[in-house]
């Protein structure tokens, strides 16, 4: 073994670790961008024009048990492309590098009247822009005392699993059946069994979602 030639190759071996470390950063730093919520706020620059010409809207009625409170929210994404996309940190389910789309979460009022409600929203209440924002789903959340369901779909666009009709998801008359559980005991969901319908499909004939939610708590 040639020992004069040791410190030579260790300083190139530390160089090219050096040069490896500040391609990382340089990289790192061109995605920091990329890295926040998905969520956008009515401050960001890419939060997207109010659709002028909006002259579509689904009305959502139903009843709800009187011990149940309940509210809901519209959700819109845009397309992943130009800046309107995030890329999460390995953490709570993401995966550094996934390419997630923007997204508005937007209540929605609800006017109850004894144990019945309805409510209202705007399929097209953003113009496209540059991130294609385009109306995704509405989620319900129920409430009872202090304990809170997680939001659950309600309505859904049409995608690539939601263009079939079915008792589980489908577009026909038939309203939504919600039975919640809100106990400490028995859980915090809304879940119905699996041939009943619990969300329907918005296509562009739907102008009202009919849903009757239950208080399924058992003595």
């Amino acid at each position: 073994m040639d020992v004069s030639m040791l410190p030579n190759s260790l300083s190139a071996s530390r160089i090219l670790i050096y040069i490896g470390l500040a391609a990382a950063a340089l990289g790192s730093m061109a995605g920091c961008k990329h890295l926040g919520n998905q969520v956008v706020s009515l401050q960001d620059t890419r939060y997207p024009a109010r659709n002028l010409t909006s002259t579509r809207t689904v009305t959502i009625i139903g009843t709800v048990a009187p011990t149940l409170g309940l509210t809901l929210s519209a959700y819109y994404e845009g397309s992943v492309a130009a800046d309107c996309w995030v890329s999460p940190i390995f953490s709570a389910g993401g995966f550094e590098g996934a390419t997630n789309p923007l997204r508005i979460e937007l209540p929605i009022p609800v006017a109850r009247t004894a144990d019945r409600f309805t409510a209202s929203f705007s399929p097209d209440a953003f113009s496209p822009g540059k991130c294609d924002w385009h109306f995704q789903s509405v989620a319900m959340q129920i409430t009872k005392g202090k304990l809170t369901t997680g939001p659950f779909l309600i309505v859904q666009a049409l995608g690539l699993w939601t263009r079939t009709e079915y008792k589980g998801i489908n577009s026909s008359d038939a309203p939504l059946i919600l039975p919640c559980r809100l106990h400490r005991d028995i859980g915090y969901s809304c879940l119905p069994a699996f041939d009943v319908k619990s969300s329907q499909i918005l296509i562009d004939t739907t102008t009202t979602v009919s849903a009757t939610v239950l208080d399924d708590e058992k003595p």
